[in-house]
């Protein structure tokens, strides 16, 4: 009689659906590799169909997460944001008007946005490149990280650590950071000030 073999510890492991992740695997895990390119699309108010208009990494974001994210903030959101952006040239044009939006609705910290809002905030960073930098030193830096720090006031609370939301938090700064660096690298001594004042305090 042929003995049937046992599966093994690790076998199971591989083959297991989920698995546990700690806070360091999962902030090792998050892949920063993207991929520079500026897509085209066909428009229908073109007089030839063969003609093609670039569209914004914002709006292309704002498309996105309109199939994702169904809850009503962000439907009333994108409703706001999207006649100011329907090219790059709307975006750049309109850059104050769409940032209060973006602003007020980081400020509300409502958890149902909070991914969508950080998403739609580094593909501005792409559009905009060195005029969004200016609005990012005066007051998105301090709101992003406003998160983190509100979040831990409810942590030790609740007495558990929100790791989702440390996740897109750092993965929306380290894309920043990526998008951005060349205008940072020339303003290191105010960007170390910012960032010291709330991360090594």
């Amino acid at each position: 009689m042929t003995k049937k073999p046992k599966n093994s510890k690790k076998d199971g492991q591989e083959h297991r659906p989920f698995r546990y992740q700690t806070l360091h695997e999962r902030l090792n895990n998050i892949n920063i590799n993207v991929v520079h390119r500026i897509r085209y699309h066909d428009t229908v108010n073109l007089v030839d169909n063969q003609d093609l208009i670039r569209t914004s990494y914002f709006y292309q974001s704002l498309e996105h997460w309109s199939t994702l994210n169904f809850s009503e903030v962000y439907t009333k959101l994108h409703n706001q944001l999207r006649p100011l952006a329907n090219s790059l040239e709307q975006v750049v044009y309109n850059r104050e008007k769409i940032l209060p939006l973006l602003r007020q609705s980081l400020i509300e910290q409502n958890p149902l946005i909070i991914e969508t809002l950080l998403d739609l905030i580094v593909q501005l960073a792409r559009d905009l490149q060195s005029d969004f930098y200016i609005y990012y030193k005066q007051y998105l830096f301090a709101d992003i990280i406003n998160l983190l720090i509100n979040s831990k006031k409810i942590q030790q609370q609740q007495h558990e650590i929100n790791t989702q939301l440390l996740e897109q938090v750092f993965q929306c700064l380290t894309y920043l950071f990526k998008h951005l660096w060349r205008i940072m690298l020339k303003d290191l001594a105010s960007l170390y000030e910012l960032y010291s004042k709330y991360l090594f305090s």
